[in-house]
């Protein structure tokens, strides 16, 4: 659930919440509950509060579950560029999470699986030496 984090655009993209994975779907709906405070919180004293979208959320996991590019680009109508910076900005995002490895292993370890399922041809190149 970190997607929604990086994601700075004004962009909705309608989602069928029908068939997003209903443990991804349970996730984000838990995650947005456990933030309401903190936005309420947020706009109370003033500062803006981002919407999190779900559809960032459903792409990068498409992405991760080995889905392939185009199609993931093609159902979620948004630009290679657009999902190109969200996987780099949820990947730069995991990889300072993965840094907590000594006070938070799990979560850490967490951070790196998932990163390296996101940072893959056509985001990232393996060059031959």
């Amino acid at each position: 659930m970190i997607s929604p984090f990086v994601y700075d655009h004004d962009q909705e993209i309608l989602i069928d919440k029908g068939k997003v994975p209903r443990r991804l779907r349970l996730a984000f709906e838990h995650m947005i509950k456990r933030m309401k405070p903190l936005a309420g919180r947020m706009t109370a004293a003033g500062f803006p509060v981002q919407p999190l979208y779900l559809w960032t959320s459903v792409v990068v996991y498409a992405w991760a579950s080995g889905e392939q590019w185009d199609d993931v680009i093609e159902r979620a109508g948004i630009s290679d560029g657009e999902m190109a910076m969200l996987i780099l900005r949820t990947a730069d995002n995991l990889r300072q999470i993965a840094s907590l490895k000594d006070t938070h292993p799990e979560m850490a370890e967490l951070a790196i699986r998932a990163r390296d399922a996101i940072l893959r041809e056509p985001v990232v190149f393996e060059w031959e030496s």
